[in-house]
């Protein structure tokens, strides 16, 4: 049993202060209030983006939340069992089950809940990004927001409750990197109980993503050179940031370009361009066991190369970041 609410924080630079959260034992809690009290059983198994489709969980590439930042408790506020933030670390596991501790936490009308993965990261790939497994038979719904630095927050829209998905892309960049998730309950959606008001967190996902990161070669170089241009290492190491978020990460840089010219020349031109991007992230920091270089001359255009517009779009590096 949670003999307080409140805050569950952690400074900074210090460890989680749990000093307020006092757990009894299973048998005091039976003594003290009997059968435990949960949400009651889900409204249903199935996952649903914001638009209401079904959507399949890509287990194998999720990682689960591994840390609670900070947890405030709304007005009102759940009962005591369901004020353990640390029950939405993992993967789900609430079962609605009278006897046993519930195994989810309540954000109470308007509360909030920030989550940290340590391991794996957040950024935008195809399909939902992030995986909500909310609890319990009344849906209710939650804002979402995302940090890299756990200061600044871009909202990436509403989470409609239940077992629900998220789709980041329209929100971020496709170099962003991000390792915080904030949960806020929307007041008044659903059917909230008074022991468990607000939406109830079981466990949050995030998929591991390759992130694709193109830049216009005219960015990077003069004309039909492989010289790194003075003005390449501003955009560079900005791709070098989105690589350090991702510490486990394999990079492969891929050199591409128009169809003008000798098609060998071309594969050339790309692979001493990949080569130059890859060793400029070398020096950087980046180990170089974790970098690749490919040149795919113009195999692969991004548009028809049947005009100065499709050209310039077809002559760029993509760096591909993965940790999949």
């Amino acid at each position: 049993m949670l003999l307080a609410a409140g805050c569950f924080g952690r400074g900074r630079r210090g460890a989680v202060d749990e000093s307020r959260f006092v757990a009894a034992s299973d048998e005091k809690l039976h003594e003290l209030l009997g059968d435990y009290p949960t949400p009651g059983p889900n409204a249903g198994s199935e996952i649903h983006d914001a638009r209401g489709n079904v959507i399949a969980f890509p287990a194998a590439r999720a990682h689960f939340a591994d840390e609670v930042v900070a947890y405030e408790v709304g007005v009102p506020g759940p009962v005591p069992e369901g004020q353990d933030p640390r029950t939405a670390l993992g993967p789900p596991d609430y079962t609605p089950n009278k006897w046993e501790r519930p195994r989810a936490v309540s954000l109470g009308s308007g509360g909030s809940l920030t989550l940290r993965w340590n391991k794996g990261a957040l950024a935008d790939g195809e399909g939902p990004d992030i995986f909500i497994f909310e609890i319990g038979p009344s849906v209710e719904a939650m804002s979402v927001d995302v940090s890299a630095d756990g200061v600044r927050w871009i909202n990436v829209g509403t989470a409609p409750g239940g077992a629900c998905a998220l789709d980041i892309g329209p929100y971020v960049q496709p170099s962003d990197v991000f390792h915080y998730l904030r949960l806020r309950d929307v007041p008044f959606t659903g059917n909230e109980s008074d022991a468990w008001p607000g939406a109830d967190i079981d466990a949050v996902a995030v998929v591991a993503a390759a992130q694709r990161v193109s830049l216009p070669s005219e960015v990077l170089f003069a004309f039909d050179s492989d010289a790194l241009a003075p003005g390449a290492a501003g955009e560079l190491d900005r791709v070098v940031a989105a690589i350090r978020a991702r510490p486990d990460a394999r990079i492969t840089v891929e050199g591409h370009t128009d169809d003008v010219g000798d098609d060998a020349y071309n594969q050339a031109l790309s692979e001493r361009r990949a080569r130059a991007v890859a060793e400029h992230l070398a020096q950087r920091g980046i180990p170089r066991a974790r970098i690749g270089a490919r040149g795919l001359g113009e195999t692969r255009p991004v548009a028809p190369n049947d005009g100065d517009e499709g050209r310039k779009k077809n002559r760029r590096v993509e760096i591909v970041i993965d940790d999949r």
